[in-house]
């Protein structure tokens, strides 16, 4: 079977090959599908996928003009079969129109939409994907049938298929914990959720599951309108959660969320900080230790506190560990209550 050649040559193998190199990035799946492209004839391709309660998305097409996705969009998408199929099975695999016929229960998708935009045949390959959600990956033809052995063909090479599939979403799953791991290396907290376009979740740390728990009022925070900017919310008076858009370069699952959970700064109105720290540090911290302590009470995350000072974000972590060592402390509110009680024995005495 790897002998099988497209039209301009380009053995199968190598599109394989191609397919595999792009797993975790935008372009596997257009490369998964040009594999799926030379089992069969084909007009049209489109990637689509399935979620729970929301309309499906497009976030592949080819040769499908705007005004037939338009048009599934708006309406037509209730009566796929293929879309039903999945919410009533919950199963992947190679499924082709005849396989669904009976769920277009009165023949408004397959009798009156596809000859609507000219759809003869079509073939779908369902694959896994986040949040109990589906992937589908969809051939179609405006002239003639599939025949029966190329659908066989291509069953065959359904778990290929599926196994490139998983190592992509291995892929994701990695640099969605190392996304993770730097949004909670920034906010020094161990608590973090990313969300999808949708809502799904994505990734939750041990640190999260934990807050959900002692914290009552977090999920419901999670459905406060956010823009395109970072934000910070207020969960209750000692915690805060930070907000960041979600960014990997993957149209599936761009326009989701970050959310840190990091306790809120201690209110110091009225205080004299810099007097404060001057003070704090004397003999202990050495003069650009106490700049870090300046910048972490004004609320700068680690990614910040780096830029200002020109340094990187190692040394800055380094600068902490220091402070917290010769403070004797461990966390950052540690750090605000010290200053606070030191501050409060010593208030600043007024002018005259």
């Amino acid at each position: 079977m790897l002998g099988i050649v497209d039209g301009s040559g380009l053995p199968l193998a190598s599109t394989l090959g191609e397919t595999a190199r792009a797993i975790g990035s935008a372009a596997f799946h257009d490369r998964l599908l040009c594999l799926l492209a030379m089992l069969l004839d084909w007009d049209r391709r489109t990637a689509i996928g399935y979620f729970d309660g929301v309309s499906p998305e497009f976030f592949f097409s080819e040769g499908v003009p705007d005004d037939c996705r338009d048009l599934y969009l708006s309406n037509y998408y209730q009566f796929d079969p293929f879309l039903r199929y999945w919410a009533g099975s919950r199963r992947c695999g190679v499924v082709t129109l005849q396989d669904v016929a009976s769920l277009d229960y009165d023949g408004t998708f397959i009798k009156v939409f596809n000859p609507m935009i000219g759809i003869s045949d079509e073939v779908g390959v369902l694959l896994p994907w986040f949040c109990g959600s589906t992937l589908g990956l969809f051939l179609e033809r405006t002239h003639g049938k599939y025949s029966v052995e190329s659908i066989q063909v291509l069953r065959n090479l359904y778990p290929l298929i599926l196994g490139l599939q998983e190592a992509h979403l291995s892929c994701i799953g990695k640099t969605l914990e190392v996304k993770a791991a730097m949004a909670a290396a920034s906010h020094g907290t161990q608590a973090v959720l990313i969300t999808g376009a949708r809502g799904e979740r994505l990734f939750a740390s041990s640190g999260w599951d934990r807050a959900e728990i002692d914290l009552p009022g977090l999920m419901s925070s999670l459905n406060a309108p956010l823009n395109g900017n970072h934000t910070s919310l207020c969960i209750d008076g000692r915690h805060t959660l930070a907000i960041q858009p979600l960014e990997l370069g993957l149209p599936a699952l761009d326009d989701g969320w970050i959310y840190i959970l990091r306790d809120a700064p201690v209110r110091t109105d009225g205080l004299d900080i810099d007097g404060g720290v001057i003070s704090l540090s004397m003999n202990r911290l050495t003069p650009r230790e106490s700049e870090v302590v300046k910048l972490i009470l004004a609320g700068y995350p680690t990614v910040s506190i780096a830029k200002k000072l020109g340094i990187s974000r190692g040394t800055v972590k380094n600068h902490r560990n220091c402070i917290y060592e010769k403070l004797d402390i461990t966390t950052e509110r540690e750090l605000f209550l010290l200053l606070l009680e030191y501050l409060r024995s010593h208030p600043r005495r007024s002018d005259g």
